[in-house]
């Protein structure tokens, strides 16, 4: 995508507290029982976006919290969670929306069962506790989908491109688990983090969960620069467990700009050995056409991906000619918001960002 300023995604949307959970969503309701304590992980104070849970005795998810980002009282600290709404089952509605009163409370921390202290968890509509939580959790994680090399073109008039590199992990532990990367460029490239993007003008800062024997993406932006020279950079990454930071996976990739001394123009850009277009119309509603061109015959998949990361579509498209090539991408099944689109060659990776606006 041309960028004139960094565009930074404040997601680690990511989060807006958004979680890719498969657990029942919460039932709000009128009545209402706040909790609020410390909450422990393995000893250690859990780190902001710990997810906090409720569920009454028939296993009804009655409340979340997530640390540091519902916090009102103690705004972003780490080993609080308060004060957190846990609903009461509403009996003129359908259904079970939660607890009644008399019945206890059982907790959990990023869905790993909690030791509660003192036991405060008796439910009353409208009534105040304060009760720490602990939990264990083993903490594992595994690099199982590598970035892909990529290359691209220098900065011209428009602006620079950024490119994204996008690595997949698996949760080996036995808990939920959330994730960040440290990324490095021999060449002192910038480096734009999946946790410090900036969209739509929000400064709110997501998280993408993973639950166990599941694989979440990361991803980071390369800014292409104005002189990037005759070599490739490596750019050598670590994913980390933000649970414990000590747990992490690591892998390098290269990315590669296309520059030429030949000709009257010695900035001048050889041919790409393929390209991916912007989308159009951008943003979209429901379709949008996306085009590419291959500079010789190359297997090709494009995938598409929701802002937390995780892939929604997936089109193999074999092997193609050289050439221009377009495909319309549908998402009428999908809501509004933004995605990125990615095009896998034996070439070269390449990923864009389109907006769906119903």
């Amino acid at each position: 995508m041309k960028k004139n300023t960094t565009f930074l995604l404040v997601m680690s949307a990511l989060l807006l507290g958004l979680v890719a959970s498969t657990q029942a969503e919460v039932s709000p309701t009128h009545l209402f029982h706040w909790f609020r304590g410390d909450v422990l992980l393995n000893g250690q104070l859990a780190p902001v976006g710990t997810i906090v849970d409720a569920y009454d005795p028939d296993l009804v998810h009655c409340g979340t919290y997530t640390v540091g980002v519902d916090n009102f009282v103690v705004p972003d600290s780490a080993g609080v969670y308060g004060w957190m709404l846990v609903y009461g089952d509403d009996a003129t509605e359908p259904g079970d929306q939660g607890a009644e009163t008399g019945d206890l409370i059982s907790f959990r921390v990023m869905n790993r069962p909690a030791t509660i202290d003192p036991v405060f968890n008796s439910w009353a509509d409208m009534e105040f506790d304060t009760t720490n939580l602990s939990a264990t959790s083993t903490i594992g994680l595994e690099i199982v989908d590598p970035a892909d090399h990529a290359s691209a073109s220098p900065c011209d008039g428009g602006g620079c491109d950024t490119v994204r590199f996008m690595v997949g992990v698996e949760n080996i532990g036995n808990g939920t688990d959330f994730y960040g990367i440290n990324v490095t460029s021999a060449k002192d490239w910038e480096i734009i983090p999946f946790d410090t993007i900036i969209f739509v003008g929000t400064d709110s800062v997501a998280y993408v969960y993973n639950q166990p024997a599941q694989t979440a993406y990361v991803f980071f932006d390369v800014v292409v620069p104005n002189w990037p020279g005759d070599e490739p950079d490596t750019l050598s990454y670590e994913v980390f467990s933000r649970l414990d930071e000590t747990v992490t996976d690591n892998s390098s990739v290269t990315l590669t700009i296309a520059v030429s001394g030949v000709g009257d123009d010695p900035f001048g850009s050889l041919p790409e050995r393929f390209s991916l277009a912007q989308n159009y119309p951008n943003p979209f509603n429901p379709t949008t056409t996306i085009a590419f061109n291959l500079s010789s015959l190359t297997t090709v998949r494009l995938e598409v991906y929701d802002i937390l990361g995780r892939q929604i579509s997936e089109f193999d498209f074999g092997a193609l000619s050289a050439g221009d090539h377009d495909y319309e991408y549908d998402a009428s099944s999908l809501s509004s918001g933004i995605y990125f689109y990615r095009l896998v060659t034996e070439l070269g990776t390449q990923t864009r960002k389109m907006v769906l606006a119903k």
